[in-house]
């Protein structure tokens, strides 16, 4: 969820399963028409889309799926962002390519942030509502992991946008790592900070403000799974 712009609402986004026994394809509500009248001609999307607010504009992204023609088979995969608000909601495409993590997004200022996993990388593409994506297709290199990386999350702190995921780090495990990105492009370190280690399969979650970062993440533990969390040095 996203705080409205203005009437203290919150702005959602979810997906939209269509099943025929099994799933055929999903979809989303909240970003905007862009998925009508019905799929699988037309857009369609793997997983969901995180919305963020920025200081005037809220913003979703996800990756999107274009299916051209059945037969033969033509689809158009990207990385697409939403403008939700103000006014109505536009659509644009910030890379080409798929992956199956879903993507994050921050926010400095008026300054998106799209991050995502592509095998052991983490690649990053900024976007703003007046010039569309700041990087070239692809993206920039925000870091390499040591394995593949199964998900991903991030939170800006007013200065800094704090990317935090999770990455293959052996059978049974994986290790939690975070580093940050200056809405201008540049890493204020290059190093990832090792945040812990924990079981395969942990969610990751960040969440920042001026003050501090706290990456949160999951662990399974022999009576179930615990919920643990680490303080970011500046």
């Amino acid at each position: 969820m996203a705080p409205a712009l203005t009437g203290g609402d919150f702005r959602f986004t979810w997906p939209l399963d269509y099943v025929c026994p099994t799933v055929l394809f999903s979809i989303l509500d909240g970003v905007g028409d862009f998925f009508g009248p019905l799929p699988p001609l037309g857009n369609t999307s793997p997983g969901p889309a995180p919305i963020v607010r920025g200081a005037n504009d809220v913003a979703a992204v996800w990756w999107n799926v274009f299916t051209e023609s059945l037969d033969p088979l033509i689809t158009h995969e990207s990385l697409a962002a939403s403008w939700i608000e103000p006014g109505t909601p536009t659509m644009i495409q910030l890379s080409t390519g798929l992956s199956s993590v879903p993507p994050a997004l921050a926010a400095v200022g008026d300054t998106f942030v799209a991050v995502w996993a592509a095998g052991s990388e983490i690649r990053a593409v900024r976007f703003t509502r007046a010039s569309g994506p700041l990087d070239p297709d692809g993206g920039m290199l925000v870091a390499t992991g040591l394995g593949p990386i199964g998900e991903v999350a991030a939170a800006a702190d007013g200065t800094n946008v704090v990317i935090a995921w999770r990455e293959s780090a052996g059978p049974g495990q994986s290790a939690i790592r975070a580093i940050r990105l200056a809405p201008d492009g540049t890493l204020p370190s290059p190093t990832p900070t090792d945040v812990a280690f924990s079981t395969e399969g942990a969610a990751v979650s960040v969440a920042a403000n001026p003050a501090a970062a706290l990456v949160a993440f999951t662990r399974g533990e022999e009576e179930g799974n615990s919920i643990r969390a680490v303080l970011l040095d500046d």
